[in-house]
């Protein structure tokens, strides 16, 4: 300023703080984005973890599928061989008159319809081969070999214990617990919306008055000619219809989540309680279709006898047979199915992923994500 031709310079320093003591008050409302994000991450996680299970379960019906199709293809390779050595005694004792040349043409029929059984099965495990090493994403010149046979073994659980490990580790459940997270993270910020907006606010400065301006930045540095001041502001919207109505969507959303939860919860203790069951009447059929096997043989065994003094035909000595390819391959397929539950089981408790020693972690996920971008 200018003043009797004399110059005179001011100048200072001032700060000032201001901090929000109702709305928007502590970190959640500054920092609800970047929490938001952080929760999304955990979801798609298990989201991830969902899908790989679904995948690794997946893989597991293929592998003992394909063990079912080539134990199948050898039980009618073996029905062949056998309809093979009955056609070729057939036609001796026909040639030497003890039977009539019609039994020839049964025996033909069956050893050509065992034939064509025999082709059709080599074609289905080439099928389950391929089908297998897609979801491997193996080099499709790979041979897959059947290392780990389907067990036998009795598998216990408890209905209780596995209830409790599919509530911990189904990653649908952790999932919808992060949403729900979210949700009662949003409700409290909404919550706070809803409040005045208190503001406590302080200043303090320095400042130098000098004809000098050296001197008044001395003046200044030195604190000179300090001021302050502190104060509270207080503000309120006439009626806080947007706050209010924000707080009562997010109250209703929360709650939808629960039900959400409390529902997957209900499911997947459904699921539990089926698969146990599944698991219990799949072990049993085992010892059924054993028996009906052991039975079958017999059966073959004694119309070969009654063939071979001529109180059985040769097509009956067929059906027989027939009833034995049968008895074989519901024990097959029962020892299929029983692996298979045990694997629906470990799907439905959460655990199959440590069960088959699958290892899933953020970090690992943070890399996979960077790779593939």
């Amino acid at each position: 300023r200018i003043s009797n031709s004399t110059s005179y310079y001011t100048n200072g320093i001032d700060f000032s703080v201001s901090q929000p003591l109702l709305r928007n008050f502590g970190r959640e409302n500054t920092e609800l984005n970047i929490a938001v994000a952080r929760f999304g991450k955990e979801g798609s996680l298990e989201r991830f973890r969902t899908r790989l299970i679904d995948t690794v379960a997946q893989v597991r019906r293929d592998y003992f599928g394909l063990y079912n199709l080539r134990e199948a293809l050898a039980v009618k390779r073996t029905s062949l061989a056998l309809s093979d050595r009955i056609l070729g005694e057939t036609r001796g004792r026909v040639k030497a008159g003890v039977l009539p040349a019609m039994e020839i043409l049964n025996a033909e029929f069956s050893s050509a319809t065992r034939e064509k059984e025999v082709i059709d099965a080599e074609r289905a495990v080439r099928d389950q081969t391929d089908l297998l090493r897609l979801s491997l994403q193996l080099d499709p010149s790979r041979e897959i070999l059947i290392v780990d046979e389907p067990t036998r073994e009795s598998y216990q659980v408890q209905e209780e214990q596995a209830l409790a490990l599919a509530l911990a580790n189904r990653p649908e459940i952790a999932e919808q617990r992060t949403a729900l997270k979210i949700n009662e993270l949003q409700r409290r910020v909404a919550r706070n919306q809803t409040l005045p907006d208190l503001t406590l606010k302080a200043n303090l400065g320095f400042g130098g008055f000098n004809d000098r301006f050296a001197s008044g930045l001395e003046d200044t540095a030195t604190g000179g000619d300090p001021n302050w001041g502190i104060g509270l502001q207080l503000s309120y919207p006439l009626g806080n219809n947007v706050a209010e109505n924000d707080y009562l969507k997010s109250s209703l959303v929360l709650e939808q989540a629960k039900t959400q939860l409390q529902s997957l919860e209900a499911t997947v203790a459904k699921d539990v309680r089926a698969a146990i069951r599944l698991l219990a009447t799949s072990y049993k059929q085992l010892d059924v279709t054993s028996r009906g096997r052991a039975y079958a043989e017999d059966r073959l065994r004694a119309f070969e006898l009654r063939n071979a003094v001529g109180l059985a035909t040769t097509k009956d000595v067929f059906d027989v047979e027939n009833d034995l390819v049968t008895a074989k391959g519901n024990q097959i397929q029962a020892l299929v199915d029983y692996n298979n539950a045990i694997t629906q089981l470990w799907r439905v408790t959460g655990e199959l992923l440590d069960r088959q020693g699958v290892k899933v972690s953020e970090r690992q996920a943070d890399t996979l994500y960077e790779s593939a971008k």
